[in-house]
Order: structure tokens, then sequence, then C-alpha cells
């Protein structure tokens, strides 16, 4: 029903995932979700800083859906728990524009004896197009 340019898993790796989307494009995050008080319960028992909480946790943003902008608005129109929270645009890299973090680079935990097995990118054109939350 949607034209999507792209879908990431925020869960495990946070906001860094996006990186593994189309390169040459940064995406701006500049309205996240309300980060889930176990977040801050999280942050404040475990010294853990903001840069350290995005890219780890999902902090209440579980899935990202990348589509140009009218569409995006309507995913976000259509579905009660959905939102535009942010934008797609030249350059490089995840920016969280309230806290002012940039990720440039996947950071991979994960090591694989196989090359066939490791993960592909997926291919999103050029076109402006907001992540929407769900």
């Amino acid at each position: 029903r949607h034209e999507v340019h792209g879908l990431v898993d925020i869960t495990g790796g946070g906001l860094r995932n996006i990186l593994r989307m189309r390169g040459g494009l940064r995406y701006t995050i500049d309205d996240p979700e309300e980060p889930l008080p176990i977040f801050r319960i999280l942050s404040e028992l475990g010294d853990i800083d903001v840069r350290e909480q995005y890219q780890t946790f999902n902090m209440g943003m579980g899935f990202i859906i990348i589509a140009p902008e009218d569409e995006a608005e309507a995913i976000a129109h259509e579905n009660t728990d959905a939102k535009v929270v942010g934008r797609v645009e030249e350059g490089g890299g995840v920016y969280l524009a309230p806290e002012n973090v940039v990720y440039d680079h996947y950071r991979s935990n994960w090591t694989c004896s196989e090359p066939h097995t490791a993960p592909r990118a997926v291919q999103v054109s050029r076109e402006w197009h907001p992540p929407v939350t769900s």
C-alpha cells in the first residue's frame, strides 16, 4: 500500500543499525520517541551516557521505516503507534539531533567464518524519505 525504501530493526544495536542502509545519506533523527522509563533506570544504575544508550538500546524506537515524505506521513497517520521521527538528506551517518550525537560507522561484535552469510546492505533511492518509527 505504501512505497518503502528501507526497514531497520533498532533493537540490538540501537541507531547504529541505520548505518546498514545506503551510504552517502545522513539519517537525521530530530524528533525521537520519548525513551521508556526503563532506559532512565538503566542509565542511572549503570552510569551509561546517552551516546552509549542510543547505540546499544532501542530507546523506545524498535523499528524504523524509511519512506518518501508523503508516504511517511500517511504511514504515521494510519498507524497510531507510529510517528515521523526525522529525515534523510545528503551526507553520511546517523545524527541524533536532540543529543547532538553522530554515529558514522557500524560497530559489529559478531564474527562470521562464512563470508556468504554476512548481512547485505539494503539499497534505497536518493530521494528524500524521512524515517518513521512504529
